[in-house]
């Protein structure tokens, strides 16, 4: 992720340095939120093997929530800040006359495959892998997981707020979702 940020730093276009800021911004966000959620499953599991964990999403089911959130900013998969920061990095070096469109592809790639596997795998070793997600939905549900969990949700909120609440913005100044269009009402619903 850094790397990406500094091939945008080198480019030095407008538009990259502005992708740069919010890949910058995301890259703070999603860290702290996947830092918060790891350090709360340790605090409460004296295993620190993440294979050996695997069932934790029945355990603390608002902590893997937010997990999923950081890991799919981490991936930069589409409605993510993340997502909309790379996509304004990637066509800044596509304009770039230092850069071919085929080095912009290949780099697009290399900095899409390392995250995406990372950012999904790590939720689903820690929480998913011994569990289902019809038990994680039905401990979503209990009011004593939701009271147990108080104190991280607020926390984890702190993080989450910014990276959500940014992204139909930023998708709709770069022109990839019209205000009008259904799909950036339904991402306004959704953050």
């Amino acid at each position: 992720q850094c790397g990406y940020m500094v091939i945008g730093i080198g480019v030095g276009t407008t538009t990259a340095l502005i992708a740069v800021s919010i890949q910058a911004v995301a890259h703070i966000l999603y860290k702290g939120l996947l830092m918060m959620t790891a350090g709360s499953v340790l605090s409460d599991n004296p295993e620190s093997d993440i294979h050996a964990l695997g069932n934790r999403a029945e355990i603390v089911p608002y902590t893997a929530l937010f997990a999923l959130i950081g890991g799919f900013a981490l991936s930069a998969l589409p409605l993510t800040l993340t997502f909309a920061s790379k996509n304004m990095l990637t066509e800044a070096l596509g304009y770039s006359p230092i850069t071919s469109q085929e080095i912009s592809t290949m780099l697009a790639l290399a900095s899409g495959a390392a995250p995406l596997y990372i950012g999904l795998r790590w939720p689903w070793l820690i929480f998913f892998k011994d569990s289902s997600i019809s038990a994680w939905l039905s401990a979503l549900k209990k009011r004593t997981c939701l009271i147990q969990e108080l104190p991280n949700i607020i926390g984890y909120l702190l993080f989450t707020i910014p990276l959500v609440a940014l992204t139909p913005y930023l998708l709709q100044q770069m022109h990839l979702i019209p205000p009008t269009d259904f799909s950036y009402e339904l991402a306004m619903v959704i953050h």
